[in-house]
């Protein structure tokens, strides 16, 4: 679960890599992370939030369930703190592939699909690949 959560991570500063974002530092990046992404961006690099506020709360779950196994000793380990991460962890695995579709098709829309009936894509940039 660790590893797949960095994994996460680590997809998400190349994601903000490619549109231009300069990821979080400090000491609670980790967290500052999860929660810019959450949020639509405004201004000259406006962008839609990447995840919906049941994402967000279950990749912090994630993330500190991997604080946990990080800093404590295998004898620390109490199965009752870990249910809620395992199940955060299920529910992410279940949607984040579908959110990142989601995330794309609104920052780089097919050219090839149906206008919406608008002057233009819905959004105020598109990224190339």
């Amino acid at each position: 679960m660790a590893a797949g959560y960095t994994s996460v991570e680590n997809a998400l500063k190349r994601i903000l890599d490619i549109l231009g974002e300069t990821p979080p530092s400090g000491d609670a990046w980790h967290r500052d992370l999860v929660k810019r992404v959450s949020r639509p961006m405004a201004g000259s690099g406006a962008r839609p939030a990447f995840f919906d506020e049941e994402m967000r709360r279950d990749l912090l779950e994630c993330l500190r369930m991997r604080h946990r196994v990080r800093h404590s000793d295998y004898d620390d380990f109490i199965p009752t703190r870990a249910e809620p991460s395992v199940e955060a962890a299920r529910r992410v695995f279940s949607r984040i592939k579908e959110a990142i579709v989601q995330f794309r098709k609104q920052i780089d829309p097919d050219p090839n699909a149906e206008n919406d009936g608008g002057d233009g894509p819905a959004v105020a940039r598109r990224v190339d690949r």
